[in-house]
């Protein structure tokens, strides 16, 4: 053979190849929520869905069901029965391929989101103090059971149907990737219920409420409008505003340089650098991280939620005390499976966390139904705005949800509504 016909051979095999890769490159796919080692809420309607090529089959077998649909506008979405806790199980989706999804449990999902200390890795941190007990901790995290699916960084202006996370199962190994808060919470559950746990860990350091609320959320309560105004005025004239300061640019540093150099004269403070304006869409700006991180998961039945945020927001105490509750009942609707369990921490005890902001958690407790807030001031340190005993908070929220979740008739709050 030749060395042309070498090449004419080849050339045909990557040519079949392209158009049989081609073929399926649009083939159902589920969503990365749907992938080896997930938790799925029981006792309750399981949504599947994903992505494929318009008019193909996809036929779901799992647990002893199955059901099919046709994709539409390249999405297809196939509802099972509810299910008791158990597993492992495995579940095939079947369209143009097959894809087999292994290690799979049913069980209760909870969904855990907010600013840094939910964010707080059980790793240790070159910032931070070590979490407490760390390395018994570490040696002691052989968790099968409890496995988190943690959501990326994602910022967006634009609803978000897929976070493209994965789910990790927890061992001494793997632990460290785990919020520090969730797992001991997940723990502590697990050893009471007995059931596969899942956490759904959507966080991000630094966040306010309004990042973490729908824009429709805001627009629905007419004391919260003026933030997204705020931002819509933001974008409209943003472009403006940067062409007048390229164009006065010259001047402004001169005038800079000459007031600075009367400055050091008069050995007075220096003046404000002249700074371009700010671009709205380069910073964090109301709903980014609802649309980018918590859209994605609105479809996934959950029990409930966690939520440790409230820092980022001690400047606007007085506007937290109608943003809070306006997340709360946003989530709710939006996940559209009832006034699910709400179960939050009070801001760590940290000298520059306000009084005015822990009264807006109180009174978000206090007209908020099937809610439970955590008390921190016993086990923080007022020096450290990130207290490393993160066991007693995790616990803390267990007790909650066995309360409010679970109907068990224990005490798990001290609080008089």
């Amino acid at each position: 053979m030749n060395e042309k016909s070498i090449r004419i051979i080849v050339s045909i095999i990557v040519l079949a190849s392209f158009l049989f890769v081609n073929e399926y490159i649009h083939a159902a796919v589920p969503n990365s929520l749907f992938s080896n080692h997930m938790v799925i809420q029981q006792k309750i309607k399981i949504p599947i869905w994903g992505h494929g090529s318009n008019g193909e089959l996809v036929t779901i077998k799992f647990n002893g069901q199955q059901a099919q649909t046709t994709v539409e506008n390249n999405c297809w979405e196939i509802v099972l029965n509810a299910m008791d806790a158990g597993g492992p199980y495995a579940m095939k989706i079947i369209g143009d391929t097959v894809i087999t999804l292994s290690d799979i449990y049913i069980g209760e999902v909870w969904v855990c989101s907010g600013q840094s200390n939910m964010e707080r890795k059980m790793s240790p941190h070159w910032k931070y103090k070590t979490i407490t007990n760390y390395e018994k901790e570490k040696e002691a995290a052989n968790h099968p059971l409890i496995r988190q699916y943690e959501v990326p960084e994602i910022r967006s202006d634009t609803l978000i149907e897929d976070a493209e996370g994965k789910w990790i199962v927890c061992s001494p190994s793997t632990v460290e990737s785990f919020s520090a808060v969730a797992y001991f919470f997940a723990r502590d559950l697990h050893n009471d219920l007995k059931v596969p746990i899942g956490i759904l860990l959507s966080t991000i350091g630094g966040t306010q409420a309004k990042h973490w609320t729908s824009r429709s959320g805001l627009e629905s309560n007419s004391h919260l409008l003026p933030l997204v105004q705020a931002y819509d005025s933001a974008l409209k004239f943003y472009p403006i505003k940067l062409v007048e300061y390229n164009a006065q640019k010259e001047n402004l540093f001169a005038q800079y340089k000459k007031d600075s150099s009367h400055a050091r004269k008069k050995k007075r403070p220096l003046p404000r650098k002249p700074m371009p304006p700010q671009d709205p869409t380069t910073h964090r700006r109301i709903s980014c991280y609802y649309n980018g991180m918590i859209a994605p998961l609105t479809k996934y039945p959950i029990k409930g939620a966690l939520w440790y945020q409230g820092e980022s927001d001690v400047d606007f105490a007085l506007q937290y005390q109608i943003l809070f509750p306006t997340l709360i009942s946003d989530w709710r609707k939006n996940w559209n499976i009832g006034n699910f369990p709400f179960l939050y921490v009070q801001i760590a005890p940290f000298k520059k966390n306000i009084p005015e902001l822990r009264e807006a958690q109180l009174l978000t407790l206090q007209k908020t139904m099937n809610t439970a807030m955590v008390v921190t001031v016993d086990c923080g340190d007022e020096n450290d705005i990130h207290p490393p005993y993160k066991q007693p908070i995790g616990y803390r929220l267990s007790l909650a949800a066995r309360a409010l979740a679970y109907n068990k008739n224990i005490a798990y709050s001290n609080f008089s509504i």
